[in-house]
């Protein structure tokens, strides 16, 4: 079974998906080369140390490597949201820098609903759309309602809000 990655376009180009975790252990670097098959670029999981490990997810970083992929690692708690700081701003910035170089980047956590639609929302705000324009793009995508919860909501608003002042000196205001 391919791993599902619910794929939307982007005001720049490039594609953001978000997608449920990969199947881990034995069957790891076979879902890894199925999402570089799908043209997954930069793999992103917003999984914690304990969730990796209960879903023996421990090699992703080099077995995604290995399939050609970047990986990139933001832990958020289940059902929480990252720090409204200057860390997370960089870590959107990056994504909004590989979609508009024309990269594909799949964002995980545990079922793809709640932490990935919240960081593709903060991206997608970033490039110019409002909070429910995002979560709309993305619940279209995913086929059910995202985020999670209002916290969720509210922390991609707050995050739009005060992005001229997180945001890295690189990046540009859209």
């Amino acid at each position: 079974m391919q791993p599902m990655v619910y794929w939307f376009t982007t005001p720049v180009g490039g594609r953001l998906g978000t997608l449920p975790h990969p199947r881990g252990g034995a069957l790891l670097a076979e879902e890894m080369a199925a999402l570089r098959a799908d043209g997954v670029d930069v793999l992103i999981s917003l999984l914690g140390q304990p969730e990796q490990e209960d879903s023996n997810l421990e090699a992703e970083p080099n077995l995604a490597q290995a399939a050609g992929m970047e990986f990139r690692s933001l832990p958020i708690f289940d059902f929480a949201t990252p720090p409204l700081d200057s860390t997370t701003a960089a870590f959107i910035a990056a994504i909004v820098d590989d979609l508009k170089a024309g990269r594909s980047v799949a964002i995980h956590c545990w079922m793809g609903v709640g932490r990935s639609s919240t960081i593709a929302a903060g991206v997608l705000g970033v490039l110019g759309l409002e909070p429910d324009e995002a979560f709309g793009v993305i619940s279209a995508a995913r086929g059910q309602p995202v985020p999670d919860t209002m916290e969720q909501w509210h922390w991609v608003e707050r995050f739009i809000h005060d992005w001229a002042h997180l945001r890295p000196k690189h990046a540009e205001l859209s």
